[in-house]
């Protein structure tokens, strides 16, 4: 028999191994329509918000404000966003998908959706809602704020 430590340290190991695993095969996916996963999740992050601050959709996507401006910049050359600021401070940026932006992000999705039903086939609900609750109450055990779909 194992004990708690040793258990917990093996959980550690496959949560990583899992979200690793997702994202390398969700990586490969969008990789033929000439997307990373950081420009997944601010097309995301764009259809989500309207007026935003450059460093909350820079957190949002895990990317320091640098890279997403350099991100930004390539979406609009590509025509995945238009973009501009509000009147009242020029720091909030506003942002909206075009109709290209929004297609990549549907490809996007519909590539996610399909790699976790592949992840969690023949997994009842109700230990996967057992797993979340789990996996939330560990998340708070370490200080770590929940962080918004991105």
């Amino acid at each position: 028999m194992i004990g708690k430590a040793a258990t917990t340290r093996r959980l550690t190991h496959a949560v990583r191994d899992l979200l690793l695993a997702y994202k390398a095969t969700l990586e490969e996916a969008v990789r033929p329509h000439g997307l990373t996963l950081p420009q997944l999740r601010m097309l995301h992050a764009v259809s989500e918000q309207n007026e935003v601050s450059a460093a909350t959709i820079a957190r949002l996507c895990h990317v320091t404000p640098q890279t997403l401006q350099a991100m930004l910049t390539r979406a609009v050359r590509e025509g995945w966003i238009v973009r501009g600021t509000t009147q009242r401070n020029h720091r909030i940026l506003t942002v909206s998908l075009t109709p290209e932006g929004e297609n990549l992000l549907a490809i996007g999705q519909k590539a996610a959706i399909e790699i976790e039903d592949r992840m969690w086939s023949g997994v009842p609900r109700k230990a996967l809602e057992e797993t979340i609750e789990i996996l939330e109450r560990g998340t708070a055990g370490v200080g770590a704020p929940r962080t918004e779909q991105c």
